[in-house]
C-alpha cells in the first residue's frame, strides 16, 4: 500500500511540475508591453497619393508600438513590398526600427489629419501622408 501511495505522489508531484513549466514557457515575453513614448496623433494608417491619386506609400502606426509600411508599385494593384517596424518617440522625434536593427530618426509633424516628414536633402516638409 506505502508503494502505491509513493508511486501516486511520485506520478502527481511530476505532472504538476510539467505543467507548471509549461505555464512559464506559455508565459514567455510575447505578452509583455513595451515601455515605449508613443504620440497617439500617428495611431492609424496614413496614406501618400501620387497627383493621380494613385496609392504610393502607407504607413499603419499601432498603439502597441509596431508599424507596417506599405510600398505600392504601378506594376501591381496591391503591395508590392510591406515592412513591419518597431516605432517610438524619442527626442521629439519618430524613431523606427527592426528588432536588432539600426533605427532611423524622422522629425515630423501631424496637422489638420496631415503627417509631414522633414526632408533634410530639401531642407523643407515633405508631401504629406493623409491620414486614412
Amino acid at each position: 500500500m506505502t508503494k502505491i501511495n509513493l508511486e501516486f505522489s511520485k506520478n502527481t508531484l511530476l505532472a504538476l511540475i510539467a505543467i507548471l513549466a509549461f505555464g512559464f514557457v506559455a508565459c514567455d515575453d510575447d505578452n509583455d508591453v513595451r515601455d515605449v513614448d508613443l504620440d497617439p496623433e500617428l495611431f492609424g494608417r496614413w496614406e501618400l497619393r501620387n497627383p493621380a491619386g494613385k496609392l504610393e506609400y502607407a504607413w499603419e502606426f499601432n498603439d502597441d508600438g509596431t508599424a507596417v509600411q506599405f510600398i505600392y508599385d504601378d506594376e501591381y494593384d496591391w503591395v508590392d513590398k510591406e515592412i513591419d517596424w518597431l516605432w517610438e518617440i524619442k527626442d521629439e522625434q519618430l524613431k523606427y526600427y527592426v528588432e536588432d536593427g539600426v533605427p532611423i530618426y524622422r522629425t515630423y509633424k501631424v496637422e489638420d489629419n496631415r503627417l509631414y516628414f522633414w526632408a533634410e536633402g530639401l531642407d523643407m516638409w515633405g508631401v504629406p501622408y493623409i491620414k486614412a
